[in-house]
């Protein structure tokens, strides 16, 4: 794990379509299933994180 920000606690700075795609997901709630789906979108549009089996995300980052 890296020291970087947590992006999810500045949602408002992220490219926009990051913004819109976190809101589908909140939208849709937080369970393992749904976390696995949109972090394979976020990764084809550079981003990723982290999530237990709770379905918790956390530690949004941008990849390098």
């Amino acid at each position: 794990m890296n020291n970087t920000a947590d992006l999810f606690e500045t949602i408002e700075t992220l490219p926009l379509c990051i913004q819109n795609a976190l809101g589908s997901f909140e939208r849709e709630g937080y369970d393992y299933e749904t976390c696995a789906k949109y972090l394979a979108i976020l990764e084809s549009k550079g981003y990723t994180f982290e999530y237990g089996l709770d379905g918790t995300p956390f530690n949004l980052t941008k990849l390098d």
